[in-house]
């Protein structure tokens, strides 16, 4: 059994589209717009990681968002306009859980991936979104024969609440195959969301 424990502190600067203050009218009721006076917001984040014979891994964590880049749509005489602005705070905790494993001498390999977690966002003193939410994403690849291998990878993400509503879930995934034609050559194909 391996126990790490860790901290990081990161920043997430608003990407240009989020600045940009010209508005881009998409039909004649969908405004996007930018807000020139977004800060970058900062995560602080620990975790405490326990891995057993490097099959299985639990993870409990705990993180803070300051100055949260939020998007947000405001509806004004049937015009709604799309835009972002900073919320004060975002406090998730929960636990990430990671089962790795291979089959058939190491021909097929994989892990499935989930994590639970408590989000509660701060808008203001007066404002606050509290709910629980959930992801998972599962990857496998298999070694068909010498020279031609096949990847497959999942992601959802369950719904959660957010400032003036809620997020519906969403998912998507690929699948890839590759054929080795020599040492310098090789050819790839991959599909995008294949389930819509």
């Amino acid at each position: 059994t391996l126990i790490k424990a860790s901290y990081r502190r990161s920043i997430n600067r608003p990407r240009t589209r989020f600045l940009n203050p010209f508005p881009s009218f998409e039909d004649t009721t969908f405004i996007r717009v930018g807000n020139p006076q977004l800060t970058p917001e900062y995560t602080n984040k620990v975790d405490l990681s326990f891995t057993y014979k490097y099959f299985l891994t639990v993870s409990p964590f705990f993180s803070r968002t300051t100055d949260v880049i939020s998007r947000r749509v405001f509806e004004q005489d049937g015009v709604r306009t799309f835009t972002s602005q900073n919320l004060e705070t975002e406090d998730s905790y929960g636990a990430d859980v990671t089962i790795a494993t291979s089959f058939m001498g190491g021909d097929i390999r994989g892990f499935i991936n989930g994590s639970a977690f408590r989000e509660v966002l701060t808008e203001s003193t007066t404002s606050t979104t509290d709910g629980l939410s959930w992801r998972a994403s599962a990857n496998i690849s298999a070694k068909l024969r010498e020279g031609t291998n096949l990847q497959a990878f999942y992601f959802y993400r369950g719904p959660s609440n957010i400032i003036n509503g809620r997020r519906e879930g969403f998912g998507f995934g690929s699948i890839g195959l590759s054929q080795k034609i020599s040492d310098q050559l090789s050819l790839s194909l991959r599909a995008n969301d294949p389930f819509g």
